[in-house]
């Protein structure tokens, strides 16, 4: 690979600054997989203070984009980070597009239901980069055909409106039954009492007047028998005397008739009066039972739908409902990219080109079910290609075989879920708190991943290698799984399948990779 150079662009305007920066040292260029690299590098003092022609440094943290380009190639970008005296040296040092949303916020609101995880990501860069001067021109590349999000969470927001309104119902129902049954009380406590102790009192005031009709009719029939007396005397003045009498007990008795009818006409008043309140407090009564028939009704109804409203929860609980990022989250857009990555999971891969009138386009790409592939035309070995000893790890503090995951949520109530395998050796579990995840499917994925990441503890996490005719610097991709070989001093030599998750070109016939067992990837399909 020939031809290096070095070119600078304004991040905002994508102007050019510079296209052939006289960079004297720099790092490897690292490429990563699912992941952001960064670059350091170092040029004289005097280049490194200098302004671009817009009066800015050339150099500026966040404001220039750095290429490194070989053979007319785009083969590193990234975005200025910080620029600095370091020394007798001005130090550059930079990061890939994909560093960016880890500095963003994602300030809107997001949801969901049975939509590609690739769409999502594309969702936040446009988030990202509908803002002023937040535009990379980043698009995202590639789907899954997977589908995350469901409408269980609007399910469920719909059977707790219904029973609001049932449960609504059913106390206005019980309200209203109340008042009924509290008129009815009232009546017979006040109006039907006051009713009967009036009817009660004509009784007695009749029975009174009845009485007095009776004596006022025995002293009219004793002086009619001593007016029969006298007569028989035929004494004028005995007769007259004798007949006064008479008259007068006549008058009595129809004075006492009258008032007898007076108190009788008073009674039947009374009588009807009480007989009309009873009627009224049976009808009332009436209303009140079919009331309690709406409140039964209503109670029933309300029951039914707190079942429905309890299930609709519980589901949108399990499944986490439409997939989510809301601003009073404070999500963090980088942070969002890498949790739905680990989900699915996916793999995704950054890269920067060339058009064919020199515009240079940015993507990131969307591998699914991962990006790489299964290598067996390739290997790295200690005495073929390995150029630097290989410092294999394994650790018993790492092993772990049960995965034991708790996310959001307080006491009994925070979500919990748990995986593990039988494997000959002795249960050993590992403990993850993740009280930002609230989706099962979320926390499912995290302990997977951790599971498999502590299954086999034995892996070469950097190797050094250097150019052949079988391995070229370049010949292999980020995800492929490569056989490594290695004599390890206590175990002799090992053959373990590892997967390139990041590497940097030392120089043209060096290269330094990062690996990881192939055997702790849990790959999505």
């Amino acid at each position: 690979m020939v031809g290096w150079k070095y070119m600078a662009q304004r991040a905002t305007t994508k102007t050019w600054l510079h296209r052939d920066i006289p960079f004297f040292k720099r790092d490897g260029l690292e490429q990563a997989l699912s992941a952001s690299s960064t670059l350091k590098a170092v040029i004289s003092p005097d280049i490194g203070r200098q302004l671009a022609a817009d009066g800015r440094p050339l150099f500026e943290e966040l404001g220039t984009l750095l290429y490194a380009v070989a053979d007319g190639k785009i083969r590193w970008g990234g975005i200025v980070q910080s620029s600095k005296w370091d020394g007798q040296e001005w130090t550059i040092e930079a990061a890939t597009f994909a560093s960016y949303p880890h500095r963003i916020p994602f300030l809107g609101e997001y949801r969901g239901v049975q939509v590609d995880p690739a769409d999502i990501m594309r969702a936040v860069w446009s988030h990202m980069q509908s803002y002023p001067d937040g535009n990379l021109d980043v698009v995202v590349t590639g789907k899954t055909g997977l589908t995350v999000g469901t409408d269980s969470d609007e399910k469920a927001a719909a059977a707790t409106a219904v029973y609001d309104a049932k449960n609504a119902a059913y106390n206005a129902a019980k309200t209203e039954l109340a008042r009924l049954k509290s008129i009815v009380a009232t009546t017979r406590a006040t109006t039907l009492k006051a009713k009967t102790t009036e009817r009660s009192t004509a009784d007695k005031n009749l029975s009174g007047k009845k009485r007095a009709l009776t004596e006022q009719k025995r002293n009219l029939t004793a002086q009619k028998r001593n007016l029969e007396a006298a007569k028989k005397t035929k004494d004028p003045a005995k007769i007259a005397a004798a007949q006064a009498l008479v008259d007068r007990a006549n008058q009595l008795v129809s004075t006492a008739t009258a008032d007898v009818n007076r108190a009788q006409a008073t009674y039947d008043q009374a009588k009807a009066e009480v007989g009309q309140v009873n009627l009224v407090i049976s009808q009332r009564q009436a209303t009140v039972d079919a009331q309690a028939k709406v409140v039964d009704s209503a109670q029933a109804a309300k029951d039914k739908a707190q079942d429905a409203k309890q299930a609709a929860e519980d589901k949108a609980r399990d499944d986490g409902g439409a997939y989510k990022i809301l601003w009073w989250d404070t999500p963090n857009c980088g942070q969002e990219i890498d949790n739905l990555a680990e989900q699915t999971p996916f793999d995704w891969t950054e890269r920067h080109y060339f058009d064919a009138a020199g515009q240079v386009h940015h993507e990131i790409q969307v591998h699914y079910p991962r990006a790489g592939r299964y290598r067996g035309d390739l290997r790295f070995a200690t005495g073929e290609n390995i150029t630097e000893i290989v410092q294999a790890q394994s650790d018993g503090d790492d092993f772990a075989n049960e995965v034991f995951g708790v996310g959001a949520g307080e006491g009994a109530g925070a979500l919990r879920r748990s995986t593990a395998v039988r494997n000959g050796r002795l249960r050993t579990v590992s403990v993850i708190a993740a009280k930002d995840v609230s989706r099962s499917a979320s926390l499912d994925a995290k302990i997977r991943k951790e599971l498999a990441a502590r299954l086999n503890t034995l892996t070469f996490p950097k190797i050094t290698v250097k150019h052949t005719r079988q391995t070229p610097i370049g010949s292999w991709n980020l995800g492929d799984d490569i056989l490594v070989q290695a004599e390890i001093p206590w175990l002799g030599r090992q053959a373990i399948r590892h997967r390139v998750v990041s590497w940097t070109q030392d120089d043209d016939t060096h290269a330094t990779l990062t690996l990881e067992r192939s055997d702790s990837f849990l790959y999505g399909g």
